[in-house]
């Protein structure tokens, strides 16, 4: 798949982000920026305000989607778990690589840390590596620990654990090319099942039965601690947390109740 390929599907996305339905109602939404980054901030319509962040990172195969693509996900979590988000405009392939792409997200984070309260990483799909990759960089930095909520995400980025006969799925052409422009030849430095993830105690991981990247899931799952959880959804494909089916609004529900009891005990 070559660079104007890559860029029609941008634009496609674009176009699907403008006409989805605009989401849950919060206090306020702004366009702004941190660490000198484009960042869209979802501010909770609470009377008291959390110290606790989220930090959402979008999907798009590494190559497309802007916080407008999954803007009414960052709405109901915001809604729902009453939390202030911070959507980043984080760089896409092939212009940029996974070096720059977690810097970046790095840096946002850090601007973040030093209001001392608990920081949430939340991945959807290529969100979700980019997410693991920032929450290793963070701790070999010496910061704390954030905690992480990977939706249907892509974790083992050299696709050997995708399943080609899963009914549902992220497109295996674009994710392949998205993966190699993205790696930019090394794969293994930035495949979540190659990492270290041993200092990430609190991770949830939520993923549909019949999308082709949930042997990836168990597999990432099943190296963390006690406090790691699994869940996956029955007859729910990939790309719930923008869905509108019944199973869909019921695994992103049964994702945001599990943190919630996360953050609560």
């Amino acid at each position: 798949m070559n660079h104007a390929e890559i860029l029609e599907h941008r634009a496609a996305a674009h176009i699907r982000a403008r006409n989805r339905p605009v989401g849950a109602a919060v206090g306020r939404v702004t366009d702004d920026h941190l660490a000198a980054s484009p960042v869209r901030l979802y501010q909770a319509d609470s009377t008291t305000p959390s110290a606790a962040k989220v930090v959402f990172l979008h999907g798009g195969y590494f190559v497309l989607g802007n916080v407008d693509l999954q803007d009414s996900v960052c709405r109901q979590i915001a809604h729902d778990l009453d939390l202030d988000v911070v959507s980043v405009d984080y760089p896409l392939a092939p212009e940029h690589d996974a070096e720059t792409t977690v810097a970046t997200v790095v840096n946002v984070c850090r601007d973040l840390l030093p209001s001392r309260g608990p920081l949430i990483i939340w991945g959807d799909s290529a969100g979700g590596a980019v997410a693991v990759l920032t929450a290793v960089a963070l701790l070999q930095e010496g910061a704390r620990a954030p905690s992480l909520v990977l939706t249907n995400p892509n974790l083992d980025l050299s696709l050997q654990l995708y399943d080609d006969d899963a009914p549902s799925g992220p497109g295996k052409a674009l994710l392949e090319a998205g993966i190699a422009a993205w790696a930019n030849g090394c794969v293994e430095t930035v495949n979540a099942l190659a990492l270290d993830v041993s200092g990430l105690d609190a991770v949830v991981v939520s993923v549909g039965a019949e999308d082709a990247l949930v042997e990836e899931a168990r597999a990432f799952t099943a190296r963390g601690t006690p406090n790691w959880t699994l869940l996956v959804h029955p007859k729910v494909g990939h790309g719930f947390a923008s869905g509108q089916s019944l199973g869909d609004v019921a695994a992103m529900e049964r994702t945001i109740r599990t943190l919630r009891q996360f953050r609560h005990g």
